[in-house]
């Protein structure tokens, strides 16, 4: 969060406990830690609380996902809003388009990235902004949004429904918001661009990744893809810069966790970070104001841990 706070979202499902902490706020500064049980649906029944995404706006935690009964027929997804301190004092809301949670814009309009068609070799996918409905309506065809902008990855031939090559460029994945800029790596390339909200492009970066070209003799895991992708992560930091994860080829097969790289938001090029550990056992989650969050898992014991790391700049 910005005040240097994190905030841990579990995934639940309604056949646990449903008493079960589906938030865990950390303040590392002071040690603090609030732990949220998961808010209960109609008539007291637990909810499932799989397939959520988690974004800040305007001080509060907003949770958006699928948590309807298994037979529903609504469709969209549940948007969830807590405060600071994660407690849910006001009813969900909607919104009529489903896919993975990008951002937020300052007017509270969600940014999605969903499924937009399929042609004979690609994948088509649209970038997209929302209203949530009030509290208490179904969601709507007629519902208010906007499609900003269309990316495309590479289908998967073999596979007659919307399956991406196994190991494809996923935009939906090197993508964030800030303030009314869309921050994105859109193709296997290594180039980041800035899009305004009205779809205008305002800058793009662009960095040296070597040679990604795939090998003859590869696995053939990498079958159908001419070069491996120069990112697979992004994350717009609580501080404003945007960091974004560089892979390098060892050996013939792509690496992830070596290095990233940080840009201002006017695309400059702040500086190189290095992690401490690499994917998958170490997995970036969030970066703050001289600290990143991760995923880690204890060597000795082989617990999933959350932690948090401190950095400074180094000339």
């Amino acid at each position: 969060m910005p005040d240097g706070r994190v905030v841990v979202l579990y995934s639940l499902s309604d056949v646990l406990d449903p008493d079960s902490l589906l938030l865990h706020i950390l303040d590392p500064a002071s040690g603090e830690v609030t732990r949220i049980p998961a808010p209960r649906g109609e008539d007291d029944q637990p909810l499932k609380w799989v397939h959520f995404d988690l974004a800040f706006y305007d001080g509060d935690i907003l949770l958006m996902g699928g948590n309807q009964p298994p037979l529903s027929r609504r469709r969209g997804a549940d948007v969830w809003r807590a405060d600071g301190e994660g407690r849910f004092t006001r009813p969900p809301s909607y919104t009529d388009i489903s896919g993975a949670l990008l951002g937020i814009f300052p007017d509270g309009s969600l940014v999605f990235s969903r499924s937009a068609g399929t042609t004979d070799t690609t994948l088509v996918a649209s970038i997209a902004a929302a209203d949530p409905m009030e509290a208490g309506n179904e969601p709507s065809d007629s519902q208010e949004r906007e499609v900003l902008f269309t990316t495309a990855v590479q289908r998967d031939p073999n596979f007659p429904q919307e399956v991406p090559m196994r190991f494809a460029h996923q935009p939906s994945g090197t993508a964030g918001v800030s303030g009314d800029t869309i921050w994105i790596v859109p193709t296997e390339r290594p180039e980041l661009l800035a899009v305004h909200r009205s779809g205008r492009i305002l800058l793009k970066v662009e960095w040296d990744a070597g040679d990604r070209s795939v090998p003859a003799g590869a696995p053939p895991a990498w079958e159908g893809i001419d070069r491996f992708s120069a990112t697979t992560d992004l994350h717009v930091g609580a501080d404003g810069l945007i960091y974004v994860e560089k892979v390098a080829v060892r050996e013939g097969r792509p690496m992830r966790g070596l290095e990233w790289l940080v840009f201002s938001p006017e695309g400059e090029l702040m500086g190189r970070l290095e992690v401490p550990g690499r994917f998958p056992s170490f997995n970036v989650l969030a970066f703050g104001d001289g600290a990143l969050v991760a995923r880690a898992r204890d060597e000795e014991t082989g617990v999933q841990e959350v932690r948090v790391y401190r950095f400074s700049k180094s000339e």
